[in-house]
């Protein structure tokens, strides 16, 4: 099918299931076809769907017009503008896929007509409390993707394409493998899953009666979304971003949880490279030998553990209370810190400002004392110059001899005593 040749190039499972609802819901708009029956499309729902594409490809039609109106649509609706940033992308990236040219003015009317992008949703954060909630209301499927997720750092795809020979069991941890062809960075790597992952997996295998050549979940992207989306509105934690309208909580929230978490007690290069981050990453981390890794893992593994004994986890609620006035006060100390620098800046500053003006008054008043001595200079001058030659003479001896004087005087006074 036209819609399965398109999505094999897609790498991503998310990405996947987020085209095709975008594509699906352009053709339910082209040939007016009947909502769908649930929250999901079911598998006849879906093959329609596809089925239809076929024929959409094989008509003679203005995609550009299709297009447009479809966004217009959308627009009407109310939808997101998020929701229909993703269905424009999801069905322009079909038409370029099967050489459907859309050329510059189409493109110009798309974006015309779309609404802007309204703000970013913001970042959430969890605590421990209500991801023990969310377990709570998750069957054992859901609760081993999560605790695999949470203890890990991987991302949902990597997860989901997991075979039981990617996974190594021992006795307080375990070991994932996830291949090039499954990672964002398309370098294989490895992580590390608590003990808790590793007893509730085992117990999923065991109930699913898996063998080592099969997926560990063998079902979409899709599907693990609406399980999830179940368990957070059971657990009452189902609200949205006012900004986007999307959900607080997604399955990305898990892998933010290990990296903040983790790197609260070990280095945070160790979770960075478990999460498959190398763009944080020194060289020497790079290369880092699994054997110590797993030593640092082990030392941090309880911030993701989640079913711990009641003294445990009364020390890990009481660590976070610590951390949380701890970095509160630290936050004070920064802006006391910087309030007294000012403070100090300024009194600089002004003592600065009043050593330039005592200085300014020195220098004038030397330059003043110096005229003043100029001016009386150029005064005995002249007036020596007017005595008669006699008089000026006997003037000048008088002051030759005085000078004198002067002089015998001071060498007196400066002689040491004997």
């Amino acid at each position: 099918m036209s819609v399965e040749s398109f999505l094999s190039d897609i790498r991503t499972a998310s990405t996947r299931t987020s085209y095709v609802t975008g594509i699906c819901s352009f053709i339910h708009f082209i040939y007016s076809l009947p909502p769908i029956s649930g929250n999901r499309r079911t598998k006849e729902e879906r093959d329609l769907c596809f089925k239809k594409c076929d024929e959409y490809l094989e008509d003679t039609r203005n995609h550009g017009d299709d297009l447009v109106e479809f966004v217009k649509f959308m627009a009407e609706k109310h939808s997101s503008p998020q929701l229909i940033n993703v269905n424009t992308t999801a069905v322009k990236e079909f038409m370029i896929h099967h050489r459907i040219k859309l050329d510059e003015f189409d493109l110009r009317r798309v974006k015309k007509v779309k609404p802007p992008l309204s703000a970013v949703k913001r970042k959430y954060d969890i605590s421990h409390e209500e991801i023990r909630k969310i377990l709570t209301h998750s069957h054992i499927t859901l609760k081993s993707i999560i605790l695999l997720l949470v203890s890990s750092g991987a991302r949902i795809d990597e997860i989901l394409t997991l075979t039981l020979k990617d996974i190594e069991f021992h006795d307080n941890y375990g070991i994932i493998y996830i291949s090039r062809e499954n990672t964002k960075t398309k370098k294989q790597r490895y992580s590390f899953i608590s003990q808790e992952a590793v007893a509730v997996v085992k117990e999923y295998i065991r109930k699913e009666g898996k063998t080592n050549t099969d997926r560990l979940f063998d079902f979409t992207y899709e599907n693990a979304n609406y399980m999830f989306n179940l368990a957070l509105k059971n657990a009452g934690l189902d609200g949205r971003d006012e900004n986007s309208n999307t959900r607080k909580i997604s399955f990305h929230i898990f892998r933010a949880f290990f990296l903040s978490q983790m790197k609260l007690v070990i280095s945070p290069e160790i979770p960075e490279m478990l999460a498959g981050h190398e763009g944080y990453l020194t060289q020497n981390y790079r290369n880092y030998p699994q054997k110590q890794a797993l030593e640092e893992y082990l030392k941090a593994v309880n911030m993701v553990t989640f079913e711990l004994p009641q003294d445990v986890r009364e020390m890990q609620t009481k660590f976070e209370k610590e951390l949380n006035e701890n970095t509160q006060l630290v936050k004070n100390l920064v802006i006391e810190n910087q309030q007294l620098k000012r403070q100090i800046e300024k009194r600089d500053t002004e003592f600065e400002q009043k050593i330039s003006d005592i200085e300014n008054k020195i220098e004038n008043r030397i330059e003043s004392e110096f005229r003043e001595l100029y001016e009386l200079g150029d005064y005995l001058v002249n007036k020596i110059n007017a005595m008669p030659p006699e008089e000026r003479e006997k003037y000048i001896e008088i002051i030759k001899e005085k000078s004198k004087k002067s002089a015998e005087e001071e060498a007196r006074n400066n002689q040491l005593p004997a």
